[in-house]
């Protein structure tokens, strides 16, 4: 067989290692088969015959070829705080150094893994690895791992409803990558208090307890790097009925126009009218034209949400008394003056006729002097 370069030393062949094997020497070059022959060649075939041991040295080399970039967890975007790894892999031999690139800056990063461990937004960009293999010289380069832009960003709402003094949350979701969010209600940004507080990375709005003052336009702003959309959502909390009123007059005319108005605090109401139990009307404000006296009597106003699922209600008393155009007042004062001219005639009467009976008692009287 042939054996490594050996150098000719007195007529001798003595090994040299390869590490550390000289330049070709000019003297013939011993190339050993076995332990006994020896072969002595001349300068330019122990040139040739070097350079191409050479040659097969390099052949054992290869790579790097198929180089591969995986990211886990494999998402369509990240938010901040999250666990990335990066994994670099290539056929090389002898095994590829790496290098790692953000946004074509070299990372310091020399090794087929990088770690993400607190992912940040200035963390955020197109990732590649460089696999170099130092005997072949050669390098190859990975795909990018590109940002992309936000789209379809919306706000969505539990399945419970928005009930004053329950629990609530709104979520706010988007493709892309590196998402970051803002939480807005009616224009004013929102910032986490005892009543309403954010989670996974402003992703969730919670509301510990809604209170109606919470109905309103919510806005979540997302942004990446490259890119900007905003979700609304509109809420309405609903409560009540509570405080249920009846205006109107208590005692009013015949032939006249009634008018009774419902009132209370609830989102939604309906509302139902009833005359001493008997249904009349569905709506806040009741109306009867040319009043009877059939129309006096208990009117109550019920109030009902029909999704917080409360009832409440309200009693107004009514009396239909006297002639068209006057009302009750009126009507009392003008008896009480009938029941004077009454008895101012029937006192005068009594006069008259005590006078007359005294005249014809005494009918002359004389006076002495």
């Amino acid at each position: 067989m042939t054996c490594s370069p050996l150098s000719h030393t007195a007529g001798t062949c003595r090994r040299t290692p390869l590490s550390v094997c000289p330049a070709p020497p000019m003297d013939p070059l011993c190339l050993s088969s076995g332990s006994t022959a020896a072969l002595s060649l001349q300068p330019a075939t122990e040139f040739i015959l070097h350079s191409h041991f050479l040659l097969l040295l390099t052949l054992h080399a290869v790579g790097p070829e198929n180089i591969n970039l995986t990211i886990s967890p494999s998402l369509e975007h990240y938010d901040e705080g999250s666990k990335i790894r990066l994994t670099c892999s290539s056929e090389s031999r002898p095994a590829a150094q790496f290098m790692w690139f953000l946004n074509g800056t070299m990372l310091t990063a020399t090794e087929p893994e990088l770690s993400l461990v607190n992912f940040q937004e200035n963390q955020s960009g197109n990732y590649y690895c460089q696999a170099l293999n130092d005997k072949t010289l050669r390098s190859i380069q990975s795909h990018r791992t590109n940002k992309t832009q936000i789209s379809g960003a919306s706000v969505t709402s539990e399945t419970n409803l928005s009930i004053e003094g329950n629990s609530f949350k709104l979520s706010c979701d988007a493709g892309g990558s590196m998402i970051s969010r803002e939480w807005k209600k009616d224009g004013v940004k929102l910032t986490p208090d005892d009543h309403l507080s954010l989670q996974e990375n402003n992703r969730v709005l919670t509301f510990n307890s809604l209170s109606r003052k919470d109905t309103g336009v919510y806005l979540c702003n997302v942004t990446n790097p490259v890119s900007q959309e905003e979700a609304e959502y509109k809420m309405v909390v609903y409560y009540g009925p509570e405080n249920v009123q009846i205006k109107g007059p208590s005692d009013i005319d015949l032939k006249t126009t009634l008018t009774l108005t419902c009132s209370a605090e609830s989102v939604p109401a309906s509302y139902t009218w009833m005359l001493n139990s008997t249904k009349i009307h569905n709506s806040a404000v009741y109306t009867k034209d040319n009043t009877e006296p059939s129309d006096g009597g208990n009117y109550i106003c019920e109030v009902k949400n029909f999704v917080t699922g409360r009832t409440s209600s309200a009693l107004h008393g009514l009396s239909v008394t006297g002639l068209p155009g006057l009302s009750g007042t009126k009507m009392l004062l003008i008896l009480l003056m009938h029941l004077i001219i009454e008895v101012t005639h029937r006192v005068s009467r009594l006069i008259i006729l005590s006078a007359v009976g005294f005249l014809k008692v005494f009918p002359t009287v004389h006076t002495c002097w």
